[in-house]
């Protein structure tokens, strides 16, 4: 008689030769399992066994107990699935291939109680492969703070196993890995080394444990995993933060309405950020320049700015500097940082001032524009294009009147072709509840799309050369980016406005929504090759004071981008920008506030002083 811990045996069919057929003298191959010592059957019986076989050379039993194989890695090697209890026959294993075969015990409210693998090659004779299955282990994960900022090395994280009784579990084995910016591990192996050189919980069930920090910049996560668990646990977020350099900005008495805008630009074969600040007495906003010096920031004041409400770049007329342009209120394009002025554009028609504009990239056979908002009566606005240096463009910019303003402009994949957009909002930026519009010129007529989110927008350069629309939102489960290409629509549409309808590509969580967001590259890792940008978003904290940032670098692990947050910054900042300013190969990233502006510098060590400007 069987005793009660030998669960059942299943005969896993003749294995005959692979492809013949199969007869009674045929080998055989029948597993048991045992369930573990120390399962309390009397208090939880086991109600039901399922018994699953998978061959593959890259399958082992080591990947399945520790959870490391894929859902798709396990769906292709799966080749049979039994329940012990109803005595089911396993069908189409081969008789020479090395086959992998778990067995996980639950109870009859189906709580998963025990599990365990075993190997077994060729089968030559009648065989018998024997599973001492394991109590399943339940995980959790303290960790102080328990947030997405921080290093690892400053946080206590304690890992804490219990049985599925909720008793403690002594001995279980757990290993995790961690990986840093440019998708590399931040310690040679699998297993890292522990707080006190244990692998296996204590006696309390808990171990306290110590991943490694990356040593550059960037977001940080560990994968921990615990033998047997019962479902994998969330990823550790973390962040390695880097001293930001800061300058003041030249503003006296700024509005706190008024957000400041910048435009990249070279000049001196250096990348430079032309800003305008915060609109200060009288409506007077300062115009300055940013650019990296030996291993410092420095800000640089630019005259002529005046009454600008917008900045223009256009490439270089003569020699290798871009011109820079402050659009003035009046229609004046005056140069700025020696650039001789521009064409004086038509602003003054009645009833209309201009308040904002954004500049549209050349993609989709269009030439580089300047998209001029204009406040209209009735908190009505309307738009118009330009060029680079100021004249009027008599193009259709697929944008209509109405209570939207401008958020901004770029490139995006439109079904198989590249076309240029406009995305305008009814919202705030940092809330979630506004109105927002795609607008795309699609050549017979004009077309849009819309989502419901935070008044936010960026262009985001994908795998497969794709560029994509990336906008905040909210969903059930908070906050999240997420990102779109976009298809023509087949719904009828209206004859004036075609439709366009938002693919959803991906989406990654944020704590909170986005003020502001923009993409680059933030560290060196580039998926199979291709120019993958990542997102970085200014998130608003405690109110009016202070910021954040989340960088969500382009790697995964576990399926998610590694993604992390900085802590409060003491300046609150209103606009973000990506530029190489270092010319180092990464972007870094600048916040500007109302009265300071802040400089993160991405792939440099932690802890060392900032190299040298790489520019020449």
């Amino acid at each position: 008689m069987s005793s009660p811990r030998r669960l059942a045996l299943a005969a896993l069919a003749a294995l005959g030769a692979a492809g013949a057929g199969t007869g009674c003298d045929d080998p055989s191959l029948r597993v048991e399992v045992i369930a573990p010592p120390d399962l309390d059957l009397t208090a939880t019986p086991i109600s039901r066994t399922v018994v699953t076989a998978y061959q593959s050379p890259d399958l082992s039993c080591d990947a399945l107990e520790f959870g490391e194989a894929t859902a798709e890695a396990l769906t292709a090697a799966r080749v049979a699935e039994i329940e012990l209890e109803r005595a089911d026959t396993l069908v189409g294993l081969a008789r020479v291939d090395r086959k992998v075969v778990v067995a996980r015990a639950f109870a009859a409210d189906g709580q998963a109680l025990a599990a365990g693998c075993g190997e077994h090659g060729e089968v030559v004779g009648d065989e018998v492969l024997t599973i001492a299955a394991e109590v399943v282990a339940s995980v959790a994960i303290e960790s102080t703070p328990a947030t997405l900022s921080g290093p690892f090395a400053a946080r206590r994280i304690v890992v804490d196993v219990d049985r599925p009784d909720g008793a403690a579990l002594a001995g279980r084995e757990l290993r995790w890995t961690a990986v840093g910016p440019d998708g590399s591990y931040a310690s040679a192996g699998r297993r890292e080394s522990l707080l006190d050189g244990a692998l296996t919980t204590a006696a309390d069930g808990r171990l306290t444990i110590s991943p490694v920090d990356p040593t550059v910049f960037g977001p940080v996560a560990a994968q921990v995993r615990v033998a047997w668990a019962d479902q994998a646990s969330p990823l550790l977020a973390g962040f390695r933060e880097n001293d930001a350099d800061s300058a003041t900005i030249p503003v006296l008495n700024p509005d706190p309405a008024s957000v400041p805008t910048c435009v990249r630009r070279r000049k001196g074969g250096r990348p430079t950020l032309v800003c305008l600040s915060s609109a200060g007495a009288g409506g007077v906003r300062n115009a300055f320049a940013l650019a990296v010096s030996g291993s410092g920031l420095v800000l640089t004041t630019l005259p002529g700015a005046g009454t600008a409400f917008a900045l223009s770049v256009a490439p270089p007329l003569l020699g290798d500097d871009d011109r820079v342009y402050a659009v003035l209120a009046d229609g004046h394009w005056i140069g700025l940082d020696g650039t001789a002025d521009g064409a004086d554009a038509d602003f003054d028609r009645v009833g209309r001032t201009p308040v904002r504009a954004v500049q549209v990239p050349a993609c989709g056979g269009r030439s580089d524009l300047l998209i001029v908002e204009f406040a209209l009566a009735g908190n009505r606005s309307a738009f118009a294009a330009y060029s680079l240096i100021g004249a009027e463009v008599p193009t259709r910019v697929g944008l209509v009147p109405g209570t939207d303003h401008l958020l901004a402009a770029g490139c995006v994949t439109l079904d198989d072709t590249l076309a240029w957009a406009v995305v305008t909002s009814t919202g705030d930026p940092g809330l979630g509840g506004g109105s927002n519009r795609v607008f795309i010129d699609c050549g017979e007529g004009l077309c849009s799309g819309d989502w419901v989110g935070g008044a936010t927008a960026g262009f985001l350069a994908a795998p497969g050369g794709e560029r994509r629309l990336v906008g905040s939102q909210v969903d059930i489960g908070g906050t999240v980016l997420v990102e779109w290409t976009l298809a023509a629509s087949m719904a009828p549409a209206p004859p004036a406005l075609g439709a366009v309808v938002l693919r959803e590509r991906r989406r990654t969580p944020t704590v909170t929504s986005a003020q502001a967001l923009v993409t680059g590259h933030f560290d060196g890792a580039d998926p199979l090759g291709a120019r993958v940008e990542d997102v970085a978003a200014l998130l608003a904290v405690d109110g009016s004071r202070g910021s954040r940032l989340q960088i969500a670098l382009a790697p995964e692990l576990a399926g998610q981008r590694l993604t992390g947050l900085t802590t409060p910054a003491a300046a609150r900042g209103l606009a973000l920008y990506a530029l190489d300013l270092d010319c180092d190969g990464t972007d870094d990233l600048v916040s500007v506030g109302d009265r300071e502006v802040r400089l993160v510098r991405t792939g440099v060590t932690i802890g060392a002083a900032p190299p040298p400007t790489q520019c020449p």
